[in-house]
């Protein structure tokens, strides 16, 4: 089953240790030592991504939330 969810992700806090594109590729990229939230739209260095993700999707994001050592990701459900 899919659900709606809204990541966000303030890139200006982030320290680049790259936890997040590790553990959830799917939604995270580290290159060049830049990491990022793939697909997003971005305001003011906070990136944010509305996405439907089945439970594992969701899962994973969830743990590159909790491993984020400035925990900057976000995970809201629409």
């Amino acid at each position: 089953m899919k659900e709606k969810i809204k990541i966000t992700y303030d890139r200006n806090k982030c320290t680049n240790c790259g936890n997040c594109a590790a553990i959830c590729p799917v939604f995270f990229e580290s290159k060049d030592n830049q990491t990022s939230l793939k697909n997003s739209q971005e305001v003011d260095g906070k990136h944010w991504l509305e996405a439907e993700v089945n439970d594992e999707e969701l899962a994973l994001l969830k743990q590159a939330a909790k491993f984020c050592p400035v925990r900057i990701i976000n995970i809201e459900k629409n």
